[in-house]
């Protein structure tokens, strides 16, 4: 299992701190987004929700961006919402098309396995955990990965990643993990 510290691009106090913990197996990655709070008003997940949705990114959104070296430099990026919408969509290459929404996928599936939201912790803060497995498609060895978050507070975003572009851009494959070296 590999652990992955997202930071905000943005120097603030009191921001909620984000980590993610990512395990690959045959042809799924699981993946969890844990998020440590002040209070954080984030929707409750819903099962009903669990449905493809587009533009997640305007809102409270997990995001992981997933590249096979070998169908380079095209990529995978999933959205989720913590109320249990999500997205797949392929792009050819950086932001390309540059139509929005990028065109979807069925080759990858997202499956919610558990969510924890407002547990309370010893120091006082809140922890939210969402998990998903991400089954992917046979042939598919994700090389790269950015798992990113973009969290509204007070209605301005603030991205979340391994490390940030200037300015935050989470499509450039050079801020990315390259999992050849974990």
């Amino acid at each position: 299992m590999m652990l992955i510290k997202l930071t905000p691009h943005l120097n603030l106090t009191n921001l909620p701190i984000i980590q993610t913990n990512i395990a690959h197996q045959d042809n799924q990655l699981l993946v969890s987004f844990c998020i440590h709070h002040h209070g954080l008003d984030l929707p409750k997940f819903d099962e009903r929700q669990n449905h493809r949705a587009d533009f997640l990114w305007e809102e409270n959104c997990l995001e992981l961006f997933l590249s096979d070296e070998r169908l380079s430099p095209s990529y995978v990026e999933i959205n989720l919402s913590p109320d249990g919408r999500h997205a797949i969509y392929q792009l050819d290459g950086y932001r390309t098309p540059s139509t929005l929404p990028p065109p979807s996928t069925d080759k990858l599936q997202v499956i919610w396995k558990n969510i924890q939201q407002n547990q309370l912790l010893n120091n006082g803060l809140l922890m939210d955990n969402y998990e998903v497995m991400i089954t992917l498609p046979d042939g598919f060895y994700p090389h790269h990965l950015n798992p990113t978050a973009i969290l509204y507070i007070d209605g301005q975003p603030i991205y979340y990643a391994h490390q940030h572009a200037t300015p935050a851009d989470f499509h450039q494959t050079g801020y990315w993990v390259n999992l050849q070296n974990h």
